[in-house]
């Protein structure tokens, strides 16, 4: 698993889908298709994608910024996700071989499993 293969759209983006014109939802799709997608491959912040999309109104610039967080959460908790299990591999490869010394944790330390709160 080295790629990302996709990204959610949660039931409560719906009534914000809903309210925008056919047009406006293709365009917005379009553009959180793109930003998931690019996301995955470098940091990328919602303002800085949506540079890229003159044709989207405001109430759909809004509609991104608001699903393009998600993403963004999402995809960190995936790289996060995606360590952890690479480093608990390597760590089996290593007790296999009968290595004695296993690799070096990760620098986030034990707690990286814990969700991240800002107050």
């Amino acid at each position: 698993m080295t790629e990302k293969k996709g990204f959610v759209l949660y039931f409560d983006a719906a009534s914000s889908l809903a309210a925008l014109c056919a047009e406006q939802r293709g365009e917005l799709l379009l553009a959180l298709f793109d930003y998931a997608e690019r996301t995955a491959k470098q940091s990328l912040s919602p303002e800085a994608a949506l540079a890229a999309y003159p044709a989207l109104d405001e109430q759909t610039r809004m509609a991104f910024r608001f699903m393009a967080n998600s993403i963004e959460r999402d995809t960190k908790k995936w790289e996060r996700q995606r360590e952890r299990r690479s480093q608990g591999a390597a760590q089996r490869y290593a007790r296999a071989r009968g290595e004695a010394e296993a690799p070096a944790p990760s620098a986030a330390g034990r707690n990286d499993w814990m969700k991240d709160y800002t107050l």
